[in-house]
């Protein structure tokens, strides 16, 4: 009878405790979270690139990671240019991409309104190879300005950035310099016509920036002589009257050193014995006191 009723205790706690152990067991796995295929970049891709099969790939992403117009199928993106750069794996989006229609290269990544203008360096002016895709510049003009005889430097373009080095779109990985004889700059169109009267009229020269330093400086034209004078001690400036005469130098007349003190007599009694002595005012003035 015991038995039975232990058998019987035993049956009813197991029954008992296997919802407690379902609910462990589903708290303590990971939900499954819903995903949604998205069309990534399959290899390394540089701007100007078109897309191809080759080079895409299908990808499950959170839904709630959302991208600003995605796409779901590789299809959709076939014969697309990039725009940017963009490495394995990156999702493609509309963003990402120039607009439908157009050809790949260096045409594909020349903004609304820019132009694309070219610019021989060598290694002084490409300092030192470090101008390389990517990179922002300002452009340095010297030359001789009609009627002088003088040169003149002076910054005519700021912070421009470098669309290709050579016939190369890509900055190099490791950031190691590259020499080239060319290098295309992305510009608007006046800054275009300033760079080609400089580059056949003067000389040029390219200053690289820091990528996140966007000021524009806009230094003053400096000339030779301005160059080689600015180190002396400035001169002292001449007023000029409105009658064209100089002025002269003003007399500061020095001030009168104080008198000195006079000596006076003081008739002092003593006795009956008369005697004139000279003594100072403090003196003379102690010895009338009572």
């Amino acid at each position: 009878m015991n038995r039975n009723r232990m058998l019987l205790v035993g049956v009813i706690a197991l029954i008992l405790s296997l919802p407690l152990a379902y609910l462990v067991y589903t708290q303590g796995r990971t939900p499954k979270i819903p995903t949604k295929p998205k069309v990534v970049a399959k290899t390394h891709i540089l701007p100007g690139m078109l897309f191809t099969d080759e080079n895409t790939a299908l990808m499950q992403f959170p839904i709630y990671q959302s991208a600003t117009k995605s796409y779901d199928d590789p299809k959709k993106v076939e014969k697309r240019v990039a725009k940017v750069e963009m490495f394995a794996n990156d999702i493609i989006t509309e963003e990402k991409l120039v607009e439908e229609g157009a050809i790949g290269g260096l045409t594909a990544v020349i903004e609304t309104n820019k132009r694309a203008i070219s610019v021989k360096v060598d290694s002084v002016i490409g300092v030192a190879g470090f101008v390389l895709p990517g990179t922002y510049v300002d452009v340095i003009a010297t030359g001789q300005p009609a009627n002088s005889d003088d040169l003149v430097s002076k910054v005519i373009v700021e912070n421009v950035k470098v669309l290709t080095a050579d016939k190369i779109l890509e900055r190099d990985p490791k950031g190691e310099a590259k020499d080239s004889k060319v290098v295309t700059l992305l510009v608007d169109p006046e800054q275009a016509r300033n760079i080609a009267l400089a580059s056949t009229d003067g000389h040029i020269q390219l200053a690289l920036r820091n990528s996140l330093d966007a000021k524009i400086e806009a230094p003053p034209p400096i000339t030779k002589k301005q160059l080689y004078t600015q180190d002396q001690p400035p001169r002292i400036k001449e007023i000029i009257k409105a009658d064209g005469n100089k002025p002269t130098a003003k007399h500061t007349p020095k001030p009168t050193p104080p008198h000195p003190r006079q000596p006076i007599k003081v008739e002092e009694r003593m006795g009956a014995t008369q005697k004139l002595h000279e003594v100072d005012v403090e003196a003379a003035v102690a010895l009338e006191q009572p």
